[in-house]
């Protein structure tokens, strides 16, 4: 049933207030749970999130830390499903935050 297209890793992180240290965090985790190879995408969830540019330059900093392009962090307001959707995520990802945000 669920053995047929490979996809992303879709995991979630679920934390109080969703900043620069919750994204460094929430990086340094993903990228130890799979393979190097494997696509790994993170909604990092919080009740507050920080300012966007905040946010943007914390996953710019891991980018250039880690080398690595096979994660991409999301950054949700979990009381309005409001993200701030990078253009190059899965388009699973895409899928699944138009759903959780219209309440399917």
């Amino acid at each position: 049933m669920f053995g047929g297209a490979k996809g992303p890793r879709l995991l979630c992180r679920f934390v109080s207030h969703v900043d620069g240290d919750a994204v460094t965090d929430a990086w340094a985790r993903a990228t130890k749970s799979g393979t190097p190879q494997e696509v790994v995408c993170v909604f990092l969830m919080g009740s507050e999130v920080a300012p966007a540019s905040d946010l943007a330059t914390a996953i710019a900093d891991q980018r250039k830390r880690q080398r690595t392009t096979n994660v991409t962090l999301i950054p949700v307001d979990a009381r309005t499903w409001d993200a701030h959707v990078p253009l190059d995520a899965p388009v699973i990802a895409k899928t699944l935050l138009a759903r959780l945000k219209a309440g399917q």
